[in-house]
């Protein structure tokens, strides 16, 4: 028998809605605004989400650099474990740590390099285990070289389950290129 569970839902158009500007990233309120963050996520616990996601989808160094924020990344990823613990309110909710796409492309469609980009999530899902999520989510990727080197790096930094989404446009490939069965058959095999 299979079982459902329940994530929450969607951060950033809620933080918006708050008040969140578009040039400061979403992740920044994890230390500005942290009671923004734990309202959404308590309203998810109270709507009976048995998993929260950390406010970390874009706390890469890469992505956090271009806010000049890559020195507080740590500081970022354990404000936002922190509140979704707190928000969890001694409930039985599992904390996902977020991992999101480092918003270039790899080689050959960019210049990041597999072994930078792998570099980069090994860090970022490091920092989020030693923060104390239960697992990692990756999401919204859409080039399977990168969606490789996260699951890789995560694989490698920690113990913690992993589970990944990609994304994929109107048609029947990535903006890559990646079809759902080469996607499918490349996570089947790691």
């Amino acid at each position: 028998m299979r079982e459902i569970v329940v994530f929450d839902g969607a951060m950033g158009t809620l933080l918006q809605a708050k008040g969140l500007q578009s040039d400061v990233p979403p992740e920044l309120w994890n230390i500005e605004n942290p009671d923004a963050i734990e309202q959404i996520q308590r309203a998810y616990v109270e709507s009976g989400a048995q998993f929260l996601t950390t406010n970390t989808f874009g706390s890469s160094k890469l992505k956090l650099s271009a806010y000049g924020l890559e020195n507080r990344q740590r500081e970022i990823i354990e404000s936002a474990v922190r509140i979704a613990r707190q928000a969890s309110s001694g409930k039985n909710i599992a904390i996902a740590g977020d991992i999101g796409p480092l918003g270039v492309f790899l080689q050959p469609f960019g210049e990041l390099t597999f072994d930078s980009a792998y570099r980069e999530f090994f860090e970022y899902s490091k920092i989020l285990a030693d923060s104390g999520v239960d697992l990692i989510i990756i999401e919204t990727m859409t080039d399977i070289l990168e969606l490789k080197a996260a699951i890789l790096a995560v694989r490698d930094a920690t113990n913690l389950p992993v589970i990944s989404s990609f994304s994929f446009d109107e048609g029947d490939c990535s903006v890559t290129g990646t079809p759902p069965d080469v996607y499918a058959i490349t996570i089947d095999a790691m």
